[in-house]
């Protein structure tokens, strides 16, 4: 585990890169740092195991430091596809790259996380479309990577943070009133839009996904996010 510094200033230990085949870690004085071990446990009957792991350090003055480790194989094994969905937030990015995907999917995870927030079209006063945008120019392209790996593995495209927050913040700049006539119409449009989208664009049958409403939708937002999620179903 290394430690990050956050533009916000705050330092924390966040990303978990491989040892390599150096193996070395390194210790500033007075701090201290994480190792997490990967067990290939896939071919082993069940029962008690046990070895060592050495740290040698650099400076030879210093002793060397030996850790038991003990694990308990059960006689459980977990199906090739699990009969869940399964999920593990790993935000989105297109540099994300298919080893960092099947990573996911190699263990057990079938359902995989893409922005629902596309941008809006420009509407009138009124909520009617007056310029549209090409979806296709705005879609991620790390989607059709994890599409592959939800069907192969019997899981879900989530289309998460919420697309009608993503609506509600966009259409600031018209001044409409929440859930007035114009804003139905223009989030009817776009809801549909994105729907189509999914379907004729992408190829998704329903069942391959899901579209967020509102993410963490609390406080104020709990009212709106109520309203979002009748309105949309009726769309």
């Amino acid at each position: 585990m290394v430690f990050h510094k956050l533009r916000s200033g705050q330092t924390v230990a966040d990303p978990l890169p491989e040892l390599g085949q150096a193996k070395i870690i390194s210790v500033p004085s007075g701090e201290s740092r994480q190792v997490w071990l990967t067990l290939n446990a896939e071919n082993l009957p069940p029962g008690e195991y046990t070895t060592t792991i050495t740290f040698l350090p650099f400076q030879h003055q210093l002793p060397t430091k030996a850790i038991p480790v003990s694990i308990r194989i059960r006689p459980v094994r977990l199906p090739e596809q699990m009969p869940i969905l399964t999920y593990n937030w790993d935000y989105f990015s297109a540099d994300y790259s298919e080893q960092y995907v099947r990573n996911l999917a190699e263990h057990r995870t079938n359902c995989f996380s893409m922005r629902s927030r596309h941008n809006c079209p420009i509407y009138d006063a009124d909520g009617n479309v007056i310029e549209k945008f090409d979806w296709n120019q705005r879609e991620d392209p790390v989607l059709y990577t994890k599409l592959h790996y939800a069907r192969k593995h019997g899981g879900l495209i989530v289309y998460s943070y919420g697309v009608a927050r993503d609506f509600y913040r966009d259409s600031q700049r018209y001044g409409w009133e929440f859930m007035s006539e114009p804003y139905q119409r223009a989030f009817g449009w776009y809801l549909r839009e994105l729907e189509r989208h999914l379907r004729e664009d992408i190829g998704m049958k329903h069942n391959e996904y899901v579209v967020q409403i509102w993410d963490e939708v609390c406080g104020a937002n709990l009212g709106r996010g109520k309203l979002f999620a009748t309105a949309s179903r009726l769309m």
